[in-house]
């Protein structure tokens, strides 16, 4: 409502930041961005706007790949009172049941992994159980109705179609997906891998807690000599991977990505995020290694 205000996770899809910023702000709704790794900075928002009604993250970051602490922070949102909803896209809804860990809305972009072929744009929401729940969902489906969202049958039976196969594809692509990040935090060109089960990673002991998998979606930042003319000879050298926003379908992607913070800091370096399909990893592999030859 007029007067309400959101807390959102700095390392969240940008495009949800541009809503509140832009449509939402038009309605009298407010926003502050914070570090979903800072609970005691959770804390001090959430006291510093008793209007916060929501509070959105992404359990694994967008394009940096942070775990954060979900039961945690779930807890400390609903002692204030708030709606803590998780864009889990990544996980798939497969390697982390979010409303087991306090989560009272559940994000997916069908998109990805339930459609597989990345030729439907689709969402959906999902609300938990219970009294709260109850309340939330007639909000989101008076909210639907009066906005008129809809699916058509026809993408409904494709992204149906995606989901036969969908634990088959989220398994082997996230087999080759880590066998790739590793081989890449091997490389010289290479300053960090950003994927959450690599010891390395922001929130990887969170990860083995919470989580039963990894997804295709990583990122990786290059040594500090390449700059971004270097980046894009990087990806322009390579010959299976496409280039393209879209992931979580059977090919590979990869994208030089600017990556906006407020709170957080910034990766050092030039970030690219890889999508890893279904092509073979030896194939793959020889690709990336045609691009940092390029370099």
């Amino acid at each position: 409502n007029s007067g309400d205000h959101v807390l959102i996770a700095d390392n969240s899809y940008e495009p949800n930041r541009s809503m509140l910023a832009g449509r939402l702000a038009q309605f009298g709704v407010t926003y502050t961005n914070f570090n979903p790794l800072d609970l005691s900075g959770l804390q001090a928002a959430l006291s510093a706007a008793p209007n916060t009604r929501l509070v959105w993250v992404e359990p694994v970051g967008s394009n940096t790949q942070e775990v954060c602490d979900l039961p945690a922070i779930a807890n400390i949102v609903h002692a204030h009172g708030a709606w803590l909803a998780a864009d889990h896209t990544w996980s798939a809804g497969i390697a982390l049941n979010v409303f087991a860990h306090g989560v009272d809305v559940a994000i997916q972009a069908m998109t990805k992994y339930q459609c597989g072929s990345g030729d439907v744009l689709m969402g959906s929401v999902t609300w938990a159980h219970g009294a709260n729940g109850t309340a939330i969902g007639a909000k989101i489906k008076h909210g639907q109705e009066l906005l008129g969202y809809s699916v058509s049958p026809d993408d409904c039976s494709m992204v149906l179609r995606g989901m036969q196969t969908m634990h088959l594809r989220f398994a082997a692509q996230g087999a080759a997906t880590l066998q790739l990040a590793q081989w890449l935090a091997t490389r010289p060109e290479v300053a960090q891998v950003l994927h959450p089960a690599i010891p390395s990673a922001a929130g990887h002991d969170l990860w083995l807690r919470d989580y039963t998998g990894s997804a295709s979606l990583f990122s990786f930042t290059l040594a500090s000599q390449y700059d971004q003319a270097a980046c894009y000879r990087f990806i322009n050298a390579l010959k299976l991977f496409g280039i393209g926003a879209s992931w979580g379908a059977v090919y590979s992607l990869a994208l030089a990505q600017v990556i906006h913070r407020h709170v957080m800091p910034r990766p050092a370096g030039q970030l690219i995020r890889l999508n890893i399909g279904l092509e073979h990893v030896d194939d793959l592999q020889a690709d990336l290694a045609a691009g940092f030859a390029a370099l």
